[in-house]
């Protein structure tokens, strides 16, 4: 039984490999088709497509036996999908900006002093 165990432990590695690609390819794909959706009106057309290129890639590569070719595609796809992130929260910056440059016009600036504390005017009314 040890004998066995040496013998397909490197065929073990290879499958632990492949399912841990498959895995970690399999949430992407949810996260990304999830913020996708989220956030469609906010991303341009062409990062749309790219995106989809790449699920389609990856989705396309989790039918494979290749673990090299899932992680690859796996690398792909997150790139593209940082792009969902960087005009999602670009967008909102911006309106965040244009917000607070409205909110400063009326800012004054005031001078004023701490009322004493009970115990402060007995100290001032004894010296």
């Amino acid at each position: 039984m040890v004998r066995d165990a040496e013998e397909n432990a490197e065929k073990d590695a290879q499958r632990k490999l492949l399912q841990e690609a498959k895995n970690n390819a399999d949430s992407l794909l949810y996260s990304t088709k999830k913020a996708l959706e989220e956030h469609k009106d906010k991303i341009p057309e062409d990062v749309k497509k790219d995106i989809d290129e790449k699920l389609a890639a990856t989705a396309t590569a989790m039918e494979g036996d290749d673990a090299e070719a899932i992680s690859a595609a796996v690398t792909e796809l997150q790139t593209a999908a940082q792009k969902i992130g960087e005009a999602a929260y670009g967008q909102q910056q911006a309106g965040d900006d244009a917000a607070k440059k409205d909110d400063d016009d009326d800012v004054k600036d005031a001078d004023f002093k701490e009322p004493p504390k009970d115990g402060d005017d007995k100290k001032d009314e004894k010296k």
